[in-house]
């Protein structure tokens, strides 16, 4: 008898497949457009190599299946638990000779089983339609992998559905407090670290924020789990964090007042942290906002007090359902003590964290760049490309390095124009790293960036080629960036070799201090399917000296006679010079500009022009034949010739 009551009443099974008979429905029919009724339509279409080509089912309408998942499983916890959200609902069913955990136990299989069906009944109806047609674009070994992994993710959401479910008497609340278990986790994280950052010079927020942050939030991981598989850990971890989430659901079910109904927090004791946690993210979201438009502590200020008093007071509504809540003002005073104590411990640590610059003989190497990503992926494996390197071991390098990080921290500024941000990652001795990011005016430092970017490691970084002695290559392909149609592909090893030698002999004496000045790209592909995509730099004298002398500079560099018409034009300090193009590749007519079409013209503008400098007086876009859009370089005015100055001028 207990046994039946426990695992099979009757009368509820049969007062929930009334409430979810029509939920599940609606997802069998959702799963039934996007899934087996796709794949018989692009049949029907003569798209079957299309499906054919498919790595898996997830790849029908994979945004919809990843839509479906994160909604579906939510909507489903949503309408079992209703009766607890309506009092007189609850009332009744807490009258009941039937246990808080019978009822828990029941309805939350109750809710697992109909939100089951459908995924079921659809690869059912995929694997017979398939039978049907004559076709086998799914194995069944790959339908089953998306039976388990839609079943999977619907029961992690679904867990942490019910959980929300018992914390709140209201069902919209029970939503919103469900994203915000996935979501306030990793949203905390990502505002703690970008405020902590304009307290504390030189804080790397990037650093700590862009290490495969994406494994941490659940949505961004279930779309990726479509493509790459889950690791053993993770299926373990979810599958843990579902089993608490049930477990702690049933623990508040067991202690849920039944008159919480309809009340925004079902337990007292959670209305402080609901509103104090409310108010310290929207105050950490307006430091970050407003930190990021103005960068300076006034409107730093402004924005934690702004939003921070805002989302107290709506917070304090909702939990009290009424908008007299003024008389809370204290509680709101007292937030703002702690986070003025908080604020001030953090700003302690100026002496020991701002200041610290690793001693020159602790220092193993330093990664030193514009960004983190380069010392985030040393050795990713994302890609074929044999990258640049940003680590630097010459002592007279590091110690060059130490200066400037030295000099950033003396020159602390609040600048938000011109600045570019710089990284320092120091690796220590003892096993240990120092990494530092700074927003520094880049145009204050050139003379240092000038001599630093003349050391041959810096050269032999910028460029892996220089450091690899004959190397196995399959091809080298060269191309020319402003005409289409220049290409040339090299496979004989003699050629290559050649092509090679000469490469490193231009890289060696190129100036590397000045604007990036190419024709277009060198890439080298070799046998281990590695590949260096080099510059081909208007400097390489050797490079199209060979290429001149072998009769294939006329297939790779572009000549004036591959040109229809050159337009040039004033920059005015524009710094994304493509703005000025409308969308039939013409220049704005506002701008001041001349059309050149003698190819004798042309001809002493394409070595000069460069790319690179926002500084520069001229532009020059070229419009290749048989091409509508054109390709845009810079002209400094001193290079520029007369013509240009005295048309431009009138």
């Amino acid at each position: 008898m207990v046994s039946a009551i426990l695992f099979f009443n009757q009368g509820i099974w049969r007062q929930k497949a009334k409430v979810l008979g029509w939920l599940s429905l609606l997802y069998f029919l959702l799963l039934f457009f996007i899934v087996p009724l796709q794949m018989i339509m692009n049949h029907s279409n003569n798209e079957g190599p299309f499906i054919q080509d498919l790595p898996s089912v997830f790849q029908l309408s994979a945004d919809i299946q990843l839509m479906l998942i994160l909604t579906v499983p939510v909507g489903f916890a949503v309408f079992t638990f209703r009766y607890l959200h309506v009092k007189a609902a609850a009332d009744f069913m807490h009258s009941l000779p039937v246990s808080r955990s019978t009822l828990f136990y029941q309805y939350t299989v109750c809710g697992f089983i109909f939100m089951m069906i459908p995924i079921i009944a659809t690869a059912l109806v995929t694997t017979v339609s398939q039978w049907m047609l004559g076709v086998h674009y799914f194995s069944v070994s790959e339908i089953l992998t998306w039976i388990c992994f839609t079943l999977f993710w619907n029961v992690v959401i679904y867990a942490a559905a019910v959980f929300s479910g018992m914390l709140t008497g209201i069902s919209v609340m029970q939503i919103l407090f469900t994203y915000a278990l996935f979501l306030l986790p990793i949203g905390f994280l990502m505002l703690a670290v970008h405020n902590i950052a304009f307290l504390l010079h030189g804080f790397p927020a990037d650093y700590y924020l862009n290490f495969n942050l994406e494994r941490f939030i659940i949505f961004s991981r279930i779309h990726s789990a479509m493509d790459v598989s889950l690791q053993w850990w993770e299926w373990l971890t979810y599958s843990v964090i579902s089993v608490v989430f049930l477990f702690l659901a049933l623990v508040a079910y067991k202690r849920r007042p039944t008159e919480t109904a309809t009340l925004a927090l079902a337990f007292p004791k959670l209305r402080p942290v609901f509103v104090y946690s409310c108010t310290f993210l929207a105050m950490l979201f307006g430091g970050l906002y407003f930190g990021s438009v103005q960068r300076t502590v006034p409107w730093i200020v402004f924005g934690l007090l702004t939003f921070s008093l805002l989302s107290y007071f709506i917070a304090r509504m909702i939990v009290e359902k009424t908008t007299r809540v003024f008389m809370y003002w204290k509680g709101y005073v007292l937030f703002i003590g702690a986070i003025l104590l908080l604020g001030l411990s953090i700003h302690t640590l100026d002496g020991m964290y701002e200041k610290k610059v690793p001693a020159i003989a602790t220092i193993e190497e330093v990664y030193f760049s514009d960004g983190v990503y380069g010392y985030h992926h040393i050795d990713s494996a994302e890609t074929n490309e044999i990258p640049s390197s940003d680590f630097y071991k010459d002592p007279v390098n590091v110690k060059k390095i130490t200066e400037w990080h030295q000099q950033a921290i003396n020159d602390k500024s609040q600048q938000t124009k011109g600045v570019t941000p710089i990284v320092f990652a120091y690796e220590l001795d003892n096993g240990k790293n120092l990494v530092r990011e700074y927003n520094i005016p880049i145009k204050q430092y050139e003379q240092w960036i000038n001599e630093f970017a003349s050391s041959e490691e810096f050269k032999y970084n910028q460029y892996p080629l220089l450091s690899m002695e004959d190397p196995n290559i399959e091809h080298i392909t060269l191309y020319s960036h402003a005409a289409q149609n220049k290409q040339l592909t090299l496979t004989n090893p003699k050629q290559m070799k050649q092509l090679v030698a000469l490469l490193k002999e231009d890289m060696k004496k190129e100036d590397l201090t000045k604007s990036t000045n190419s024709w277009g790209n060198i890439d080298i592909y070799f046998d281990d399917e590695k590949v260096i995509y080099a510059p081909w730099q208007k400097t390489y004298q050797s490079v199209e000296k060979w290429l001149d002398d072998e009769g294939l500079i006329e297939q790779v560099k572009v000549m004036s006679h591959d040109i229809s018409y050159a337009i040039v034009f004033e920059t005015a300090g524009n710094p994304d010079l493509y703005d000025t193009i409308d969308e039939y590749g013409q220049i704005d007519p506002s701008i001041k500009q001349i059309k050149i079409k003698d190819k004798e013209q042309i001809e002493k503008l394409l070595p000069i022009a460069y790319t690179g400098d926002e500084d520069s007086s001229y532009a020059i876009a070229y419009y290749a034949k048989n091409q509508n859009h054109p390709t845009i370089e810079q002209i400094s005015k001193e290079e520029a010739p007369a013509f240009i100055k005295e048309q431009l001028s009138k």
